[in-house]
Formats: structure tokens, C-alpha cells, sequence
């Protein structure tokens, strides 16, 4: 665990984030963090327990993944979990066994333990942004978001027919499609539009199918652009 005491450090830490992970639509998350850091957190950072106003960033690098966590005056936010110990098997045509997948890498146990040794619980975890749909990403994000509840969850809008390359479609739907269950399963608040007219998820369709889900998804982001 890395940890930063300079909130210049820590917005800038932040922004670099989500621009290098999310490009254009990662800038406007990266604003979001930056902002929560400088305005909501305080300006100034201290070894040793953090006292009131003071920021820290907790960084968990393991190999080709990490997870962040953000910690000021009792309150917390995630950016990132890191790998699962899940991928799909093939047997849900939803999810085919593609190669590239990562397998048995998962970091979940660690990433909660830790969280659990900094003393955070569903009472002060305020955010969780997952940047994007890839499993060293956001692998273990149901985990995290189903073990301690996040008030609110960003993550951007997410279809397999956003992706015109298909190797690179990998797991990506599977690890998607687990965080969005795991906040509907506390009904959760999921932010995946900054605009304040495009802030909630759209809602499955009547019958709960996957169709009706994409349909509205496409509908929606077309407005949107």
C-alpha cells in the first residue's frame, strides 16, 4: 500500500487516473475526484491517523491491477478493486470463454480485508467509481459494492457492441453485468452520466431481459451524444 500525503498529489494522482483509463469520458470522472478531493476532503495531509479535514489516498498495487481508496474525516470512496477470482466458463452464451481472460488472479479477498482493517462499512462508504468494464478494473467491484454498499456508484454506460475490435471484448460484459446486479441488489443509487439529464440508469426492460436492457442503453446514448 502506497500512501499519499499531499492533496496536490492526490487530484492530480485522481485525474491521471481516470484520463489514462477512460480517455475523453475518464477527464469528467477525473474532474468529479479532483473536486470531491479538494472541496469536499480538505487541503492537508499528516502521518500517522488522519485527523479532521485531512486526506489520504490508500493505493493497493498487486500485478497488472490495483485498487484506490480515498479516506477523509471518517468517510471513504473506491476508485477501482482490482481483479476477481471469477470468469466465465462458456456455459452462459451471454459470457463466452474467450482468450485473454484473466484467470485466478483475483484480488478481492485482500481488497476487502483491507477496507474491513480501515474500518469502513455500508455508514461511510460514500462513493465507488468503477472506470471501466475490464476485470483488473473492475473484476471484484459486486464483491466490494455487495459486502459494504456504496451510497452511490459511477461507472460509464457498457454494451459489447461498443467495442468494434472483438478481441478485445474479453470478459468485459460478464464483470459489467455483475457490478450493475450487485447495485440493484440493494437498490443502490448508479450514476453512469454526468449530465444532470442523463445521472440514473435506465431500467431493464418489462420483462427483465438483456434486449430490453441494450435497447434502452442505445436510445439513451444517442441523446446523450
Amino acid at each position: 500500500m502506497v500512501d499519499y500525503r499531499s492533496s496536490d498529489i492526490a487530484c492530480y494522482m485522481g485525474v491521471c487516473v481516470m484520463e489514462r483509463r477512460l480517455g475523453l469520458p475518464g477527464a469528467m470522472l477525473g474532474i468529479l475526484l479532483c473536486a470531491f478531493v479538494m472541496v469536499l476532503l480538505g487541503s492537508s495531509l499528516a502521518y500517522g491517523a488522519p485527523k479532521d479535514g485531512e486526506v489520504r489516498i490508500h493505493v493497493m498495487p498487486y500485478n497488472n491491477t490495483d485498487a484506490i481508496i480515498v479516506e477523509c474525516d471518517g468517510k471513504f470512496g473506491v476508485v477501482d478493486s482490482g481483479e476477481d477470482s471469477l470468469s466465465p466458463d462458456g456455459a452462459d452464451e451471454r459470457y463466452p470463454l474467450r482468450g485473454g481472460i484473466t484467470v485466478g488472479q483475483g484480488i478481492e479477498s485482500q481488497v476487502i480485508s483491507y477496507m474491513e482493517m480501515l474500518g469502513i462499512t455500508e455508514d461511510n462508504l460514500e462513493f465507488y467509481i468503477g472506470t471501466h468494464p475490464h476485470s483488473d478494473h473492475i473484476g471484484s467491484a459486486a464483491d466490494v459494492i455487495r459486502k459494504f454498499h456504496p451510497k452511490t456508484v459511477y461507472t460509464p454506460l457498457y454494451s459489447d457492441s461498443f467495442i468494434s475490435e472483438e478481441t478485445r471484448l474479453w470478459d468485459n460484459r460478464f464483470v459489467y453485468d455483475r457490478l450493475i446486479e450487485a447495485v440493484e441488489s440493494y437498490d443502490g443509487k448508479l450514476v453512469q452520466y454526468l449530465d444532470p439529464d442523463w445521472a440514473e440508469v435506465p431500467e431493464l426492460g418489462t420483462d427483465g431481459d438483456e434486449g430490453g436492457r441494450r435497447k434502452r442503453w442505445q436510445r439513451r446514448r444517442r441523446a446523450q451524444w
